[in-house]
Order: structure tokens, then C-alpha cells, then sequence
């Protein structure tokens, strides 16, 4: 039982190794085994994460340029799901209740809802 935390973390840093290799070296336009946005497929919509496969892989390649431009929100996603996991680690949450609920709390998940739904509604207004 006190070696299952180091298991774990060795099984999410190969993961992230083999994730960060795939995106690297698979572009998902032409990549036919990558998976497809359901919601664009079906109906036509794009959903917030439309993109996203494509915006990893231009990071990946240094592209941010193109990044932006495969899916805008990337780039505050990553930003808050980087500060999002620093701050649900059981130290940080300790020390900074405050702060873990700012970000994690009742009222920021509604917000974030809310910002996605605006977000989805004005990318397939204005087609970006």
C-alpha cells in the first residue's frame, strides 16, 4: 500500500510521456484513428474543445500561432487546469482553503459552465 502513490505517479508520467509523444508526432487532421468531435460530426456544432487535438499538436510543433487559431480557449484552459491541480494538491488546499475554492468552489464551476456556454454560442455565431 505505501508504494501505490509512487505507482500511480510513475503511471502518470508515462502516460504524459507517451500523450506529449503522440501529439507530437500524429497530426490529428490526417490521422484517421484520432477521435472525432461527436458534436461537429452529428450536428454540426462546434463544442469548446473543437480543436483542441489539433491546438496540442501545434503547441507541440511550436506553432502557437496555429494553436490560437485551432481552438482560442486553449491557452486559458491549460492555464487554469495547471493552477487547478497545484491547488487541489492536500498541502496547497491546507494552506490556502481560500484560495482552492476561489478556483474550485460552487460558484467558480459556475462560472466556468457559464463561460463555456458563451464561448460555444459565439464560436459557431462567428465561426472561429
Amino acid at each position: 500500500m505505501r508504494y501505490k502513490k509512487y505507482i500511480i505517479a510513475i503511471g502518470l508520467i508515462i502516460g504524459a510521456i507517451l500523450f506529449v509523444l503522440l501529439y507530437k508526432n500524429v497530426d490529428p487532421i490526417d490521422a484517421c484513428y484520432m477521435p472525432k468531435c461527436l458534436s461537429y460530426t452529428i450536428l454540426g456544432i462546434r463544442c469548446p474543445g473543437c480543436g483542441t487535438q489539433r491546438a496540442i499538436h501545434a503547441i507541440l510543433a511550436g506553432d502557437f500561432k496555429a494553436a490560437l487559431q485551432f481552438n482560442p480557449l486553449i491557452f486559458a484552459s491549460m492555464l487554469y487546469i495547471i493552477t487547478t491541480v497545484i491547488l487541489d494538491m492536500k498541502s496547497v488546499k491546507a494552506k490556502h482553503p481560500k484560495l482552492h475554492n476561489l478556483f474550485l468552489g460552487q460558484k467558480a464551476i459556475s462560472i466556468l459552465l457559464c463561460v463555456l456556454l458563451i464561448y460555444t454560442i459565439l464560436r459557431n455565431i462567428f465561426a472561429f
